[in-house]
């Protein structure tokens, strides 16, 4: 079976079109990797510096109101030490309801929700005692009053602290309650009037702050139904340093979440998650942009793949990469750990918004490599004909010449190898030409007899050795 074997001018083709292809199609692929990466590390840059900025933020803000907390517990120390030694029936004092995380910290009433028969209603009215006798209190103004403590064994100098709590609550935002905790565990000063009288020794914010300034963590108030956290620090005498009771502040989060919820910089899908570790699982701390009902409420099982990025950042982890977010997103994170706060805090954006620009830049790099290639297309059908034509008309001058034909025309330009290959098969046929002529008049000059015998017929060459003989 012959062997089909392509034409010069297809392979010529050929030829031009891979030369001329492949590094455009080779350039094109490094492009697009180089658009990727480069967008990619962009990302990677923003999410990095927003997650470093706000970190730094909250461990800021949270060291700030530490401090201030701590500075009013030492200007508490006097006034404590003051206070009158008047002996108080703890057993009998009503808890103070105070929202504890989802740990179940608090005392007993505190985990049933219903207040004790003595204990007041945040709502409602105080109950019967020397408080009620003197009129119906009135919220703390700009110019604080003093109302006396609710139990009537309470020392009356209690009045000087919540005098002292009202003048630093004045011109303050960050705070919504200030507590004074005497070491019993008993609440001798409010700027929550309805809190004085009552029994906290069962809090966790109480007891850790006997020792040194804690924070508790984010929790629901009762009080306020709105999300808050406390900081509690002791309150030492002056002198000998004994801890004389606890400060607890009750914070103002509205910056906090402002800072959490500012999504500045992250386009249409990016948003900081923060989250905390309880037990087996990863508790949000804060609404998202997608959830804004996810704070105490959204939760991730440790070792679940959606939101890995946020329980390693809880654990303490630190880090960045491709992951999938509590939605199912593709997206791209950047972690780390918030050591004040305990929380994990991730900066994210979904992998489609941030490679936007990528993709769109491929699809154009994709559309002139396609232009290119229709352009090479024709340029090699345009320029392989020229190169080829010559090749033929060889081709056809060959096959006459083959045939007895001498008189053959290549009308070939010199000037290049095609040109010099047809000038020197010219030079072939012409010299065919001559040599054929002269072999053609040499013949007429032998027979030319005049008339006379023809020429004798050449003796055979076998019949030499008959004439030797």
């Amino acid at each position: 079976m012959k062997r089909r074997r392509f034409r010069w001018r297809t392979k010529m083709f050929a030829m031009l079109l891979v030369f001329a292809t492949i590094p455009v199609m080779v350039l094109a692929f490094m492009s697009i990797r180089a658009v990727r990466a480069q967008s990619e590390g962009t990302t990677y840059e923003l999410l990095v510096g927003i997650a470093r900025a706000k970190a730094e933020g909250l461990e800021r803000m949270m060291g700030q109101k530490a401090h201030s907390v701590e500075r009013i517990a030492t200007l508490l120390g006097e006034e404590m030490g003051s206070l009158d030694e008047a002996p108080v029936p703890v057993e009998e004092l009503p808890t103070l309801i105070d929202g504890g995380d989802e740990e179940g910290e608090g005392g007993d009433d505190e985990e049933s929700g219903d207040p004790t028969p003595d204990e007041p209603s945040p709502d409602g009215p105080a109950p019967e005692g020397p408080a009620e006798e003197e009129g119906e209190e009135e919220p703390l103004s700009d110019e604080p009053t003093v109302v006396p403590v609710r139990h009537p064994d309470l020392s009356q100098t209690s009045a000087r602290l919540r005098r002292t709590l009202a003048l630093v609550l004045w011109d303050q935002t960050e705070f919504e309650e200030l507590l004074v905790i005497d070491a019993e565990g008993v609440v001798r000063a409010s700027t929550f009037v309805e809190h004085e009288g009552t029994s906290a020794r069962e809090l966790e914010y109480f007891t850790r702050g006997l020792a040194a300034t804690f924070v508790q963590p984010l929790f629901q108030s009762p009080i306020t139904d709105e999300l808050t956290m406390v900081i509690a620090t002791p309150i030492r005498d002056d002198d000998d340093g004994t801890t004389l009771g606890v400060l607890a502040a009750r914070l103002n989060l509205s910056l906090l979440f402002t800072l959490l919820e500012d999504h500045t910089g992250l386009g249409r899908t990016g948003e900081t998650v923060v989250g905390r570790r309880l037990g087996d699982e990863v508790v949000f701390m804060s609404a998202t942009r997608f959830d804004p009902d996810a704070a105490l409420t959204r939760r991730v099982a440790t070792g679940d793949p959606l939101a890995a990025p946020v329980q390693e950042a809880a654990g303490g982890g630190a880090g960045q990469g491709e992951a999938e977010d509590y939605r199912g997103h593709e997206v791209y994170a950047v972690w780390q750990h918030v050591e004040s706060l305990g929380w994990g805090l991730v900066v994210k954006m979904d992998v489609e918004e941030a490679d936007e620009t990528s993709t769109e830049l491929t699809a154009q790099t994709l559309v002139l490599l396609v232009a290119v290639m229709v352009l090479v297309f024709a340029a090699s059908a345009f320029f392989s004909g020229p190169l080829v034509r010559p090749l033929r008309r060889l081709e056809r001058a060959a096959d006459k010449v083959s045939k007895g034909e001498l008189e053959v025309d290549l009308e070939i330009p010199p000037g290049d190898e095609i040109g010099d290959l047809a000038e020197s098969f010219e030079r072939m046929v012409a010299a065919i030409r001559f040599f054929r002529a002269q072999a053609q008049g040499v013949d007429e000059d032998d027979y030319d007899t005049g008339g006379s015998e023809p020429p004798p017929e050449a003796a055979p060459e076998t019949a030499e050795p008959e004439e030797q003989a």
